[in-house]
């Protein structure tokens, strides 16, 4: 784990992406990929398919957003403004 701009922004790199956001309320699933997609920013949503799955234990994994290095400040930055309570 590494910190990439501010302090609270902690990183995991997984083949070429970075961990920007962690989501524990599915609904906010969509919303996340729309704000991305229309910043122009391709995001991935890790786990999801294993939360899903597991439906009574899936509140235990974390869906992960990935972005590619170069938009991961970007899109902190979209989600934090959009998303943070």
């Amino acid at each position: 784990m590494s910190t990439l701009g501010k302090p609270s922004m902690r990183i995991a790199v997984t083949l070429g992406r970075v961990r920007v956001w962690e989501l524990h309320r599915l609904y906010a699933a969509d919303e996340s990929m729309r704000l991305l997609e229309r910043e122009g920013i391709k995001a991935h949503m890790r786990g999801l398919r294993h939360r899903s799955a597991l439906y009574f234990f899936g509140p235990y994994i974390p869906v992960e957003v990935m972005v590619a290095p170069g938009d991961a400040e970007r899109a902190h930055a979209c989600l934090s403004s959009h998303l943070a309570c």
